[in-house]
């Protein structure tokens, strides 16, 4: 029979899955129970929830769906004037979303209540997946790290371009040497901010407000984390941060940076500005260059006798990568694999200076 705690202090839930089903789960000891049995339910094999669920919360969520189609799946939401997905248990109350109990919480909330909401779950000993970037600015982000350690859970920040396919090969291109060392890498990005979700109003989204976090410098910071990893870490040099367009934003559109590896020089180019988009990497080395494409899915390779070959990754769907990086989140929490997130903290300590050091 349900448990009297059950019966007075359950959290109502509802969930479409073909057919109409009623959850439960109790407030107090976090069991799922179905309605109209006299037995508590067999605890699902996986359960996932979901903090936040905007156009990357969904995006992860679908990869979910087809990876762990078995995976009872819950979402924590602020606004419940927000359309909520039939197939999802929904919470409004953190507290009640804890006793869920999730074997897995993805953090796809705006960026400034990433680090709050990541605190929470690994303190209640829940592995977390934090969208990018971790937090807005390295504070506090070791002490998440290592309290991750202490519980025993992981923690994996989702810099999807190191799951590029070009990007790996361009990795596998150099850690080869086929065209020597490198000695220069330039990095750049950019789309128009209005073109980022069509129909929707830009200057509302997280990525045009200071106060959740946006802006070119954090939005578009992967080329900072791919760049630090395809050249094992480097110092900044310069940077310039600043608002240049009239588009109807509190933060800076476009972001130049500069720096110093081992054997050479970065540049690394973010905006809000460009149409049509362009995503690029070109680096330099000591018998030859490459020039890749990021958009369109290919590279150029450039031999120091003055050959050159195109490769084309045409097969390659831009979902490829999120997917990749989704299954290596629950390959480590299953294998109990340690993340390395040291380039996760160093690469923070840089938007840090680059804050403090762009000119305005």
């Amino acid at each position: 029979m349900m448990n009297a705690c059950c019966r007075k202090r359950l959290n109502k839930l509802t969930a479409k899955t073909g057919k109409d089903i009623t959850f439960f789960v109790c407030d107090k000891c976090g069991r799922i129970n179905i309605k109209g049995y006299n037995n508590v339910k067999e605890e699902p094999s996986l359960k996932v929830l979901f903090v936040g669920l905007g156009s990357i919360g969904k995006r992860h969520l679908f990869n979910v769906k087809q990876l762990f189609p078995e995976a009872l799946i819950a979402c924590l939401r602020s606004d419940r004037s927000k359309e909520v997905d039939d197939d999802l248990i929904t919470f409004y109350d953190i507290k009640k979303a804890l006793k869920f109990k999730p074997d897995a919480v993805f953090i796809t909330n705006p960026t400034k209540l990433h680090l709050r909401s990541a605190f929470k779950f690994v303190s209640a000993g829940c592995s977390v997946f934090v969208e990018k970037p971790v937090s807005t600015s390295s504070r506090r982000v070791e002490e998440l790290l290592l309290l991750a350690t202490e519980r025993k859970v992981k923690v994996m920040v989702g810099f999807n371009m190191r799951f590029n396919k070009v990007v790996n090969f361009v990795k596998n291109v150099l850690d080869d040497g086929l065209i020597g060392f490198p000695r220069c890498f330039r990095a750049s990005v950019g789309q128009w901010l209005p073109d980022w979700h069509p129909g929707e109003d830009y200057s509302v989204g997280y990525a045009a407000k200071k106060c959740l976090g946006g802006g070119a410098l954090l939005t578009l910071i992967h080329e900072l984390d791919y760049v630090y990893w395809l050249c094992g870490g480097f110092s900044l040099v310069n940077s310039f941060t600043g608002k240049i367009s009239d588009l109807n934003i509190d933060v800076e559109d476009v972001v130049e940076l500069t720096g110093r590896f081992k054997r050479g020089i970065v540049s690394v180019h973010l905006d809000y500005l460009s149409k049509p988009i362009h995503r690029t990497l070109s680096v330099t080395c000591s018998n030859g260059r490459l020039e890749a494409d990021l958009i369109n899915n290919s590279c150029t390779v450039f031999y120091g006798n003055g050959s050159k070959a195109v490769y084309n990754f045409s097969s390659v769907k831009r979902n490829d990568m999120y997917l990749d990086e989704v299954k290596e989140f629950f390959k480590t929490i299953k294998e109990d694999k340690k993340v390395n997130n040291k380039d996760v903290v160093e690469v923070m300590k840089m938007v840090d200076k680059i804050k403090k050091g762009g000119l305005k």
